[in-house]
């Protein structure tokens, strides 16, 4: 593991972006890596619109299929280690992302939590094919 490329995120940071992580999966079973990559991202910038805040303030790099925070991608494609303490992989050959422990809503306040349900009604039922789609709209 390429532990370099970690940008250090402070606990606060690193329990938010966890149990955000953990309540995603929580709240859709089946959940990619490549899916879970989208919706992070999509949570950043649809908090950048309505309040000017991102979500998680996650570093996206510009990559083929949209953008990625390179930590978490780095993070889920190997043996997880900096979200180790949240999540896991299932054990079948598809690799979902699954959670290691139960939700603490303690770094998230009730405007998050809404945050976070409007994303999953907005993109939850979405494959990742259409969540990359929408990532490379114009504007």
């Amino acid at each position: 593991m390429n532990t370099a490329a970690y940008i250090q995120f402070n606990q606060n940071q690193l329990e938010k972006i966890g149990n955000t992580v953990v309540y995603l999966s929580q709240k859709m079973p089946q959940l990619s890596k490549t899916k879970l990559l989208k919706l992070l991202y999509i949570l950043d910038e649809i908090s950048i619109k309505k309040s000017g805040i991102p979500f998680l303030n996650l570093q996206y790099k510009v990559w083929k299929f949209g953008p990625v925070s390179e930590e978490i991608f780095i993070d889920l494609s190997s043996e997880i280690a900096l979200l180790k303490n949240f999540v896991t992989r299932s054990h079948d050959e598809d690799n979902f992302i699954v959670a290691a422990n139960k939700f603490d809503d303690g770094e998230f306040s009730d405007n998050d939590i809404n945050l976070m349900d409007f994303v999953i009604g907005n993109f939850g039922a979405k494959s990742a094919k259409d969540l990359i789609s929408y990532t490379h709209r114009i504007n």
